[in-house]
């Protein structure tokens, strides 16, 4: 993505924030790849050459990029992934690290891996961060899915947790939770795992071609839920729709009428439209 684009219900048009867009402290990182909102209703973005902060009431922007000589920065300026705790302080997952800053001291923190310690991060590539109802943060790396434990400053892995390690050395990339207070979590190749807050499976989706109703693809790159708890999935190979009662899958593909069959976002509107990318 070259940019972001705001759009105004009332007026129905649309406002795009570029390099070119004229703003003082313009968006200049291009590759946008995330974005969260803070409890003040302003924006933090993630790009592939940077972190963005949209501050909606001045409508400017600040970078924040990592400085070889300077240790109050960012670890690196892919950004793969943020959400904002309940303190308001913005975790930003990148390729080489997991940073946290605190918006009110202007701090940075950063989590490395670290062989002699059990409890670091198990892996400097992030793939995906969820914030959970309860306030966790569970972040999803290249080869495992653990969750942040503030009490002692660790992370539960692979390593010292027998669940987790069960789930496989994977890739872990998006991780919802639904209104039930499961969480799910994609992988690259061993499918889609349903699991409860103590990491136990109480479901796992992958592609079988002797089920008829079943999974048609071993991954998904984003997931929502409508009004019915029924969950969406996009996919590389359409657009799944999971009965969660039935535990029957709907498949909508390029065959169906959609654009493409490879789907990467989806979002469920307030009016119950889905809408795809």
């Amino acid at each position: 993505t070259e940019g972001i684009d705001r759009v105004s219900r009332i007026q129905s048009k649309f406002n795009s924030y570029t390099s070119h867009s004229g703003i003082p402290g313009s968006l200049n990182e291009k590759g946008i790849t995330s974005a969260c909102e803070d409890k003040n209703g302003n924006l933090w973005i993630g790009s592939q050459s940077g972190l963005i902060y949209f501050n909606r009431d001045k409508n400017t922007f600040k970078s924040f990029h990592h400085d070889d000589n300077n240790s109050n920065t960012i670890s690196n300026d892919y950004i793969k992934g943020i959400c904002i705790d309940r303190d308001g302080s913005v975790w930003a997952g990148t390729n080489k690290g997991l940073n946290v800053y605190n918006t009110v001291t202007d701090k940075w923190k950063h989590y490395f891996h670290n062989d002699k310690d059990s409890g670091s991060i198990p892996s400097e590539t992030i793939n995906g961060l969820l914030l959970l109802s309860n306030g966790e943060i569970w972040i999803g790396t290249d080869n495992t899915v653990c969750r942040y434990h503030p009490a002692g400053d660790y992370f539960e892995n692979r390593s010292n947790s027998e669940k987790i390690a069960k789930l496989g050395h994977e890739f872990y990339g998006t991780i919802f939770e639904d209104s039930r207070k499961t969480i799910w979590l994609t992988t690259s190749r061993t499918g889609v795992y349903n699991v409860d807050n103590s990491f136990n499976v109480l479901h796992r989706y992958f592609a079988d071609t002797s089920i008829h109703d079943g999974m048609k693809s071993n991954s998904a790159c984003d997931f929502a839920e409508d009004k019915d708890g029924n969950i969406w999935m996009a996919t590389s190979n359409g657009l799944h729709k999971l009965d969660t009662k039935t535990q029957k899958f709907t498949v909508y593909t390029a065959a169906d009428g959609l654009s493409s069959s490879m789907i990467t976002q989806i979002k469920i509107a307030n009016d119950g439209k889905i809408w795809i990318a």
